[in-house]
């Protein structure tokens, strides 16, 4: 009887000792809600009121760690003073201290927790590298779940141009904490650098896992942002336009830029559709004015392709001379269209003035490239020796050697 009291006292304190160690959280209910109001008190620049709220959520959930990035966030910018940038940078550097001081106190209650551990740790980040990897390892020793510290070594190691460590650490964060999708971002982006086809991979992965978040979004951009062969570059896109609507995530928003950029060189008719597309789905502000530019400038490099092709070229050029190019977009196409018209309308003026040559009053002339199918007959009823050769490249005669 004895024997068994004394394991269950022991059962009892192992689970009281696995309590204290808490993987990362994501937020608690109450905690998220405290955070949200933080958000959108930042959102407005009360940066000291959206502080108090990402305290409070602290409070709640103790390793929540997004709470606790935005809380050292927000306590820093609203200690500034805007309108004197040296007392705004001492203010800054007492508020670091402040918060030093009560993430130790914090600390030094529950040394346990591995969220303070890493908090102090971020603290001296981009001051203290060393300070930092102290604090940061303290913390995964304590708890090798709290992914958010992963991170932070896998920051150090991107500082110290260790690629190889970077990127042992953001699988171990990712490991961590198989949930978030931030991690699962980060770990796949990494794999750029090391193997193309892993990265493909491990970032559609990430859109397949997560497809309602703006990671996952996220995903797909740089994807389709960093492959090199178009066809590819184009289906990644189009995942993301369709997977990740325009008007809900803003990494979709963004990518339809490069998507439409894909189809303007590729595919005239879907540009614009996707143009007309974008122009309803943001009906105003500035998202609408970049998007009705570039169905504008669509509508008339579609419109002039037509005219050139009809060899309609006085209005074709008026149209493309009138075009305006939107801004940060790729002038090729604009200027190979120009191009095309200006070439047509020099080998025209060459035509009319060697068919119209005085010349041809007293003998008929050929050109050494055929202006008309007169011309063309002309070779085959004329004598060589009264046939009279123009360079069509210089406009200059070249005489046969009948008229020297």
């Amino acid at each position: 009887m004895r024997f068994k009291r004394i394991t269950l006292i022991f059962a009892l304190c192992l689970l009281g000792s696995s309590a204290a160690v808490a993987q990362e959280s994501l937020g608690t209910p109450a905690a998220k809600a405290a955070f949200e109001r933080g958000e959108a008190l930042s959102r407005n620049a009360k940066f000291a009121e959206a502080a108090a709220e990402y305290r409070r959520a602290i409070e709640i959930d103790p390793d929540y760690a997004e709470a606790h990035s935005q809380f050292i966030f927000s306590s820093k910018l609203g200690a500034r003073d805007e309108s004197d940038p040296v007392k705004s940078k001492a203010l800054g550097e007492a508020m670091t201290d402040k918060l030093k001081a009560m993430y130790a106190e914090w600390a030094q209650k529950d040394p346990k927790r591995a969220s303070y551990q890493w908090a102090l740790g971020d603290l001296h980040m981009y001051k203290d590298y060393a300070k930092v990897e102290q604090y940061t390892r303290k913390a995964v020793v304590l708890d090798p779940r709290f992914a958010r510290a992963w991170q932070t070594l896998a920051l150090v190691e991107e500082v110290r141009g260790n690629n190889a460590n970077e990127h042992s650490y953001l699988k171990k964060a990712a490991e961590a904490a198989p949930d978030n999708p931030a991690y699962a971002f980060y770990y796949a982006n990494s794999l750029k650098r090391k193997n193309k086809s892993l990265y493909a991979k491990a970032s559609l992965d990430v859109a397949k896992r997560f497809p309602k978040h703006e990671r996952g979004a996220q995903s797909l951009y740089w994807l389709g942002f960093n492959e090199t062969n178009p066809a590819f570059k184009q289906a990644y896109l189009e995942q993301l336009r369709l997977q990740y609507p325009v008007a809900e995530f803003s990494w979709s928003s963004s990518g339809m830029f490069m998507l439409f950029e894909a189809y303007h060189k590729a595919a005239p008719n879907k540009a614009l559709a996707l143009a007309e597309g974008m122009v309803k789905a943001f009906p105003a502000g500035s998202q609408n004015k970049s998007w009705q530019a570039l169905l504008d400038y669509q509508k008339n490099m579609i419109r002039a392709q037509v005219l050139l092709d009809k060899k309609d070229f006085a209005i074709a050029s008026g149209m493309l001379d009138n075009t305006i190019l939107p801004a940060r977009f790729d002038a090729t196409n604009l200027l190979n269209s120009k191009s095309k018209r200006h070439r047509t309308r020099q080998r025209n003026r060459k035509y009319t003035a060697i068919c119209s040559n005085k010349r041809s009053k007293s003998r008929p002339m050929t050109c050494s490239q055929p202006c008309s199918p007169w011309e063309q007959n002309s070779k085959k009823t004329m004598p060589r020796s009264k046939r009279t050769y123009i360079n069509c490249s210089t406009h200059r005669p070249k005489l046969s050697k009948s008229f020297h």
